[in-house]
């Protein structure tokens, strides 16, 4: 095998084009970390959402065991029997 040394203008394009690399490598482990860090509010968000549900069934539960089958006009907050 011949070993060619390489003129320092392909030197430096060589080192450029190794320099993006690592810069792309960076940028790609910051966005990779922002990526877990929106899956964990993601997580967090869906959990909250679970847990107002239930409430809200809960919630709807006791107003038609107290007041009879009826829907909540959200416009007014008024309970609607039938």
């Amino acid at each position: 095998m011949k070993r060619i040394e390489l003129q320092d203008t392909e030197l430096q394009v060589a080192s450029n084009i190794v320099q993006k690399y690592r810069e792309a490598e960076v940028e790609l482990n910051v966005i990779q970390q922002k990526l877990l860090e929106l899956d964990e509010q993601k997580k967090d968000l869906l959990s909250r959402v679970e847990i107002t549900h239930s409430e809200e069934i809960g919630f709807f539960e006791e107003l038609e065991s107290k007041y009879g089958s009826g829907k909540l006009d959200l416009l007014t907050f008024q309970y609607v029997t039938k």
